[in-house]
């Protein structure tokens, strides 16, 4: 027969055995948890890269439309300064205009007078 501290023995081997068992089916279950969230992780993982690539896209075409924008408005502030300097060309020859225009004013003015003055003459009875 075994002795009580065999026996002492035998059943603490046991009990440590069981308790080694559990944990060891624990540390599997969580494992096995793991596994799953790591498999979630990966998935929403390659979901986000796939968005990522998506917005990377759309971002070199506003990029390039941003870019093509910019030449067309450097384009029409070009085009915006021409047309201003013409404008000041216009002013000027517009004023130059309006100066000849005065000067005709005067000149008509001037040939009105000397018509109302001829007209008086005519009318004016002849002594003879």
């Amino acid at each position: 027969m075994a002795s009580p501290e065999a026996l002492r023995r035998i059943n603490q081997h046991e009990e440590d055995l069981r308790a080694i068992s559990d944990t060891v089916v624990e540390i599997k279950d969580t494992v096995g948890r793991h596994s799953r969230e790591l498999a979630t992780i990966k998935r929403t993982v390659a979901q986000h890269t796939q968005e990522l690539t998506t917005i990377k896209q759309d971002l070199t075409t506003v990029k390039q439309t941003v870019a093509q924008h910019t030449q067309e408005l450097t384009t029409i502030k070009q085009d915006l300064t021409t047309i201003k300097q013409e404008i000041g060309g216009i002013k000027q020859e517009i004023g130059g205009i309006k100066q000849e225009v005065g000067g005709i004013k005067q000149e008509v003015g001037t040939v009105k007078n000397q018509l109302t003055e001829i007209l008086t003459l005519l009318r004016e009875p002849r002594s003879g």
